[in-house]
């Protein structure tokens, strides 16, 4: 017993442990023992506290002598660990099997503590089958005795959930004295593992799962090969004592692993410049990464695994360089206008297009430049463009471009003055049609016959036109005769092409006269000849003169003052009439012969034509106006007439003040509308008087 009051067991027998403190003691009675044995199964195999292979296989739970139809399912070695109060726990190995055509997998043990086929009504511990296929339950104390336990089996693809017995070989159970938890080989590569049984030399080797297949072994050595990824125990028996080794490998599967290392060094290989350098350096170090792991010898799955995510998400995450299609489209089009323009005859100032010819060139070289930018191109199509504008084109332009000329008499020639702006000054001239206007080398146009011909002058390949129209002079009078009053006069309308000075002559200036305007003035009764030249043309116009007459219709008329009269007079032959008052005061006239009376009193209007005369007489009278009655008194619905007299007579005009009382109608009847008083005003040229009308 050490002072801290630890306790050693030393041998069978009871002993007395007394504490003491303060002058108080305690006593303690401890019974030593032999550690107990655990007997299982129908023999009462007993274990000790440790670990221990044990041969499983699952029966039919009706006929344990008989195979379960999941048999497959259960690997043949299970491991069995005993506790030192003699509870054991089994661990069982699961693996997926086929009912025909149908896959299935064990996902669920139900564990029962009966010793006989269970029923539906009997309890059962579930216990779940990992990821790796382990399933681990304690061996119920209840059925230690029997070689076995019942279980249900189920999962994914099952039929049926059939019931069925682990049968446990206690009796055959190795403890396991070795074990290596960390080897791991590769799927498809050979490795060797030596195993130590101490002084035993030859051994078997058998393993748990199909993850590993045995290629050979000799006395103390096994060479495996790895088939797919999982975990596997390679058990190593000796022939001699029977003493087991067991060895947990674990296969990694690198295939996927490779085949990304290779996908992935095939696209940088190819990447040229489609991918940002960013993201190639990226998948670069993913490949690094991957191939440390794939060169590491003791690499687990889950890091084989993540290599592969990596990779791949290294390469979803390249990122393509932006390429950006130059279009060339504009500046080939551009390039063809450019080409089709040509300086024939120097029609282009020398200098632009010698610009637009240097334009193109430098254009042409980054058209059929692969690496040209799009800015490049852009450039040149404007560039081109503005060389284009640019064009100065010669130009050649006329002084006029309309002329006329005659065939004979007053202007025959014209002469063009051609303004030329380009590299040659030579002009030619040239006319639509010589048999009507010839031109020569100066622009000089000649008139030949009439007609209408165009003048064109050329020069740098330009042109210019002007329209040239040939007259024969001509001389047009209005009228070729006419008649005028001794004393009377009037104008010969006369006008010659080209406009030149006409001369008039009269054949007997005793009957009419003629001065250098063309005016004819009648000098006694009888007819004359007027001659009218001009641009070597003469015409004739015959003037008779005629004593004058003058007649009026009325030669006297009364009119109210403020009124108007027109005086009809008619003059042979026809000439000037005038009009003139004796007295404005009283009456007027306008030069129409229109008279307007102004008040009371007479006048005298004088009426003359070509020293004729006449006298009207007009008298303006006062306006009258008389009412018989004025007023009345009717009755609602009936009417009265006003009876009005006016002198000098005009016309009569009524309304009513009120027409809600009374109405009036033009011709001065009035209706009673309803009771109350209206006043009627009755007008005449100017004068007005009232009409008192009562209705009730």
């Amino acid at each position: 017993m050490e002072e801290d009051g630890t306790v050693h067991a030393v041998a069978e027998g009871t002993a007395t442990i007394t504490a003491t403190a303060n002058g108080l003691s305690k006593t303690c009675i401890v019974t030593v023992t032999q550690a107990s044995m655990s007997g299982f199964g129908s023999k009462a195999t007993e274990f000790s506290k440790g670990s221990y292979f044990v041969n499983v296989e699952l029966k039919n739970a009706n006929n344990i002598s008989m195979a379960s139809s999941a048999a497959k399912a259960l690997e043949l070695v299970g491991t069995l660990e005993v506790e030192e109060d003699g509870s054991a726990t089994l661990t069982t190995k699961w693996v997926p099997i086929s009912f025909g055509s149908i896959s299935a997998s064990i996902q669920t043990l139900e564990v029962y503590e009966t010793t006989k086929a269970p029923q539906a009504e009997d309890t059962s511990n579930a216990i779940a089958v990992d990821s790796n296929g382990y399933a681990s339950f304690a061996i119920p104390s209840a059925v230690k005795n029997q070689d076995g336990i019942y279980v249900r089996v189920s999962g994914q693809g099952m039929p049926i959930k059939p019931y069925a017995f682990i049968a446990i070989d206690y009796e055959g159970a190795s403890d396991i004295s070795f074990v290596e938890q960390s080897y791991t080989v590769v799927k498809g590569v050979d490795k060797v593992f030596k195993v130590d049984l101490l002084n035993n030399t030859t051994a078997t080797f058998a393993t748990t799962g199909s993850e590993l297949n045995i290629k050979s072994s000799d006395s103390n050595s096994v060479t495996v090969t790895g088939v797919r990824a999982g975990t596997s125990t390679i058990s190593a028996t000796s022939l001699v004592s029977g003493k087991k080794v067991s060895i947990v490998v674990t296969v990694v599967d690198k295939d996927a692993l490779n085949h990304a290392i290779t996908s992935a060094k095939s696209i940088l290989e190819d990447a040229n410049n489609i991918y940002t350098s960013a993201s190639k350096e990226n998948l670069s170090a993913a490949i690094k990464a991957a191939e440390a792991v794939k060169n590491k010898e003791e690499s687990t799955q889950a890091e084989i695994d993540a290599q592969v995510l990596a990779l791949s998400t290294a390469k979803n995450n390249l990122v393509k360089n932006i390429v950006l299609t130059v279009n060339k489209s504009a500046l080939k089009d551009m390039l063809a206008s450019a080409k089709a323009i040509n300086n024939a005859n120097g029609m282009y100032l020398t200098a632009s297009f010698t610009n637009l010819k240097n334009a193109i060139e430098a254009a042409q070289i980054i058209y059929n430049n692969e690496n040209a930018t799009q800015n490049e191109v852009d450039t040149k199509v404007l560039e081109l463009k503005n060389a284009i504008d640019a064009l100065q084109k010669s130009s050649i332009s006329l002084n006029q471009t309309e002329a006329t000329i005659y065939t004979k008499s007053g202007t025959t020639t014209v002469t063009f003055v051609a303004t030329v702006v380009g590299d040659n000054q030579n002009v030619t001239w040239t006319s639509s049609n010589k048999a009507i206007a010839k031109v020569d080398n100066r622009g000089v146009v000649t008139a030949v016959s009439e007609g209408t011909v165009t003048i064109t002058a050329f020069a740098n390949g330009v042109s210019a036109n002007a329209q040239v129209t040939v007259k024969a002079p001509s001389l047009t009078l209005a009228k070729t005769s006419g008649v005028v009053a001794v004393g009377g006069k009037f104008t010969i309308e006369a006008n010659s092409d080209p406009s030149s000075k006409i001369t008039y002559k009269t054949s007997n200036k005793k009957v009419a006269t003629v001065n250098e305007k063309g005016v004819v003035r009648g000098v006694k009764k009888g007819s004359a000849k007027i001659t009218v030249t001009a641009n070597g043309i003469s015409k004739t116009f015959k003037v008779t003169v005629k004593k004058q007459t003058l007649k009026l219709k009325k030669s006297s008329a009364t009119v109210t003052a403020g009124k108007t009269i027109a005086i009809k007079a008619t003059a042979s032959p026809t000439g000037n009439i005038t009009y003139k008052s004796n007295n404005k005061k009283v009456a007027t006239v306008s030069s129409k012969g229109v008279v307007k009376g102004i008040k009371a009193g007479t006048a005298t209007i004088t009426v003359k034509c070509n020293g004729v005369s006449k006298t009207f007489k007009v008298t303006v009278k006062k306006q009258t106006l008389t009412l018989k009655k004025t007023s009345a008194t009717i009755k609602v619905g009936k009417t009265v007439k006003i009876n009005a007299t006016a002198s000098p007579k005009g016309s009569i005009t009524y309304k009513s003040n009120k027409e809600s009382i009374a109405t009036v109608s033009s011709k001065g009847v009035v209706k009673g509308v309803k009771k109350g008083t209206a006043k009627i005003t009755v007008t005449c040229n100017g004068v007005s008087k009232t009409f008192k009308v009562k209705v009730k």
